[in-house]
């Protein structure tokens, strides 16, 4: 059965449902964030497996970085600067004295524009040339869709100018359902050769090692 997302008004959420399964992902604008996600458990009963904040207007407060979109860079970056083609960046520094998310002007801050399309939502902004400290005007677009049961994120940024980019989507998933159990009994997969170690700080050490 085909599945068309309905288009919110300015304080409802963006509503994604896959009637065949009973699936439905609930969005807003602000950060590009989900801010429910609802599926059916082996009984049928449907539950919210993501942990977030209990309304939408919580996600404009401090809270961290539940279920949006992280960028310009997603992780640490050491000392809040990096230096690229021989010039050194001083980025904002908002985690103690390092860079984290893409500081002030990271994309979990953003009222992203959105475009309704089949099977989903698509979410724009531009960051401009500076912003945080990093070099170019960049254009994002990320778009959401669920059909048959998968629910799809894609990323596409352009630049202006060569700059860091690695955007994530900082979701926190509980399977069990959102006011459910621990998620210590979940297992994880991740396909690699190799990861890379972090000091206790959690910044980057620059360093990779077989897994």
């Amino acid at each position: 059965m085909e599945t068309q997302p309905s288009d919110p008004s300015l304080d409802e959420p963006i509503v994604l449902r896959d009637d065949s399964t009973t699936i439905e992902v609930h969005l807003i604008p602000y950060g590009a964030t989900i801010t429910q996600l609802l599926v059916p458990d082996r009984a049928g009963n449907v539950k919210d497996v993501l942990l977030g904040c209990p309304k939408s207007e919580d996600y404009r407060k401090p809270h961290p970085f539940f279920n949006c979109l992280v960028g310009r860079y997603a992780n640490r970056i050491t000392a809040a600067k990096f230096t690229l083609e021989g010039k050194q960046y001083q980025l904002d520094a908002n985690m103690g004295k390092h860079h984290i998310h893409g500081g002030k002007a990271s994309f979990a801050y953003q009222n992203w524009q959105h475009t309704l399309i089949p099977y989903g939502v698509e979410f724009s902004f531009i960051s401009e040339d500076g912003a945080s400290g990093y070099p170019g005007e960049l254009a994002v677009r990320a778009t959401y869709t669920l059909q048959n049961a998968v629910l799809t994120l894609g990323v596409h940024a352009t630049t202006a100018k060569t700059t860091p980019l690695s955007t994530t989507a900082h979701h926190y998933f509980n399977l069990s359902g959102r006011q459910a159990s621990s998620i210590r009994d979940h297992l994880l997969r991740i396909n690699a050769d190799t990861y890379c170690p972090a000091a206790d700080d959690l910044t980057q050490l620059g360093l990779t090692e077989s897994v």
